[in-house]
Parts: structure tokens; C-alpha cells; sequence
């Protein structure tokens, strides 16, 4: 993403009384930007902003990289991980950069800067027994950040099947009942490196689901002033959400106690 749509976007988001910026592609790797400690000071710069947070795989999150992204004002890391073995990091992430990103994981516990942020491992796993892994429990005996197991996996709108996942992994069942606002219409939206805007951060890839515009033409709130936001609520509450949300595993209902009167903002 260029600095012009990203200083665009924080200028209008922090006008509007934004309070939390994700730095995480919908799928990609944040630490390939190498402006991102830039765009991230430019945001830190409004005090508003109480989480400026970032995804990343971590296989650059090197030790000096991780205190520079806390001197320009992230304060919550959430490492995406398989569990602790090389052969199910290659099985799960199909590259060779296990070594490294242990390697990372272990310096950063040694940084006096861990103590100012919030910083946990989400690992995503097919061990039946991840505990057991000798490079988790010398990880655990530093007892630097918190790791957390899960065999599920999202299918991200239907492009990972069940047998794409190895033994002890499963797809999340998607909902039953989809009659409640999903959560994402209070959460945000989400930016495209090209400055297209979509209403879906988790499963719309490629910003086309649920399209809100693009922001070097459309302002940010446009989508709550036009009637879309309202449209887009009252499809769940009428119980015939998009199609595009129709029977999303990701969905996740969000509760209000005024079905009429509330907003985003």
C-alpha cells in the first residue's frame, strides 16, 4: 500500500474517532512492507489510538525489527504459527523457515521491550500431543509470552477443504443460525493495498464480496451515511444475509440491545 492511501485512510478514520488499527493483510505478510514502520509511527502520532496491532508469520520478525515496530508504536504482536516441530511447519506452511522463526521467537523473549506490549504465538496445529514438542517446552521454560493451540482451521470462504488438512485438523463448522448482525459490521473495514474498501476483513480476499468503494474516491463513512450499513444489518436480522455470507464459518453474531438504533461509530 502506498503512504498516500494509507495517510488517507488513518486521516479520515482518526477523524471519525477511530481507537484500534490492524496492520494485517487479509492474506499476505505485513513485514514485507518496508515502509511499515513509518505508516505505523504516523498513526501513533494521534493518541486516540489505543491498539495498533499486527499479524505476521514472523519469519522476519527479527529481534531488532520487533523493538523498532515497538518504538514506532505497535503494542500487540500475534504471531501466526503451526506447533513446534519443523516437519509440521513445512507440512502446514510448505516453506523451509522453521528454524528462523524459532530463532526470532527466542531472541524477542529476550527483549526488555516485550514487557511494553501484548505479544502471544496462535499456533495452528495437527499434533495430537503439541505439548510434548521439545522446542515448545524450551519456548514455554522462558515463559516470555503466551502460545495458544487450535486444530481448527477457517476455510476462507471455501478454498481450504477438509482433505486439504492433515490428520487431527478440522474444518470449523460453519453457523446454523445467521439471524444476528455478524460482528465485522461493528468491527471496522477493511483496506486493500489499492485502496479498495470491503465491509469483510476475514473471509473477502480480494475485496469483491462486499465491496464499500475505494477511499481515494469514496470517504471512509460513506458506507453509514448512504444506507448500505443499515441494508447490510437488516439482511440478518430478516434472516437472509448476503450471499457472500451465507453459511461463513467466520461468522460470528454480534449482540446489541437495539436492533434499531445502533451504529458502527
Amino acid at each position: 500500500m502506498s503512504f498516500n492511501v494509507f495517510k488517507r485512510a488513518v486521516d479520515q478514520f482518526t477523524a471519525l474517532g477511530g481507537t484500534h488499527l490492524c496492520f494485517a493483510p487479509v492474506v499476505g505478510e505485513a513485514l514485507i512492507d518496508r515502509e511499515l514502520e513509518g505508516k505505523v509511527a504516523y498513526a501513533r502520532q494521534f493518541p486516540q489510538y489505543e491498539r495498533l496491532e499486527l499479524w505476521t508469520n514472523a519469519i522476519l520478525l527479527t529481534r531488532k525489527r520487533f523493538e523498532a515496530l515497538v518504538d514506532a508504536g505497535i503494542n500487540e504482536f500475534y504471531i501466526s504459527m503451526s506447533g513446534f516441530s519443523a516437519a509440521e511447519y513445512k507440512q502446514l506452511y510448505r516453506n523451509n523457515n522453521y528454524a528462523k522463526v524459532i530463532q526470532n521467537l527466542n531472541e524477542i523473549a529476550q527483549s526488555s521491550a516485550l514487557k511494553n506490549v501484548k505479544f502471544a504465538v496462535m499456533a495452528r496445529t495437527c499434533s495430537p500431543a503439541p505439548e510434548q514438542e521439545p522446542d515448545y517446552i524450551k519456548m514455554r521454560e522462558l515463559d516470555a509470552f503466551p502460545i495458544v493451540f487450535k486444530n481448527e482451521m477457517f476455510s476462507w470462504h471455501g478454498q481450504i477443504k477438509e482433505n486439504d488438512l492433515p490428520g487431527n485438523m478440522s474444518i470449523i463448522d460453519g453457523p446454523r443460525d445467521q439471524t444476528k448482525p455478524c460482528f465485522l459490521l461493528w468491527a471496522g473495514f477493511t483496506l486493500m493495498s489499492n485502496g479498495d474498501m470491503t465491509v469483510c476483513g476475514c473471509t473477502d480476499i480480494d475485496g469483491v464480496g462486499l465491496p464499500l468503494g475505494n477511499i481515494q474516491d469514496v470517504p471512509i463513512d460513506a458506507h453509514l451515511r448512504d444506507g448500505r450499513w443499515l441494508k447490510l444489518r437488516d439482511s440478518f436480522i430478516a434472516g437472509a444475509p448476503p450471499d457472500f455470507c451465507k453459511g461463513c464459518d467466520m461468522y460470528s453474531p454480534h449482540e446489541i440491545s437495539s436492533q434499531k438504533s445502533a451504529s458502527p461509530l
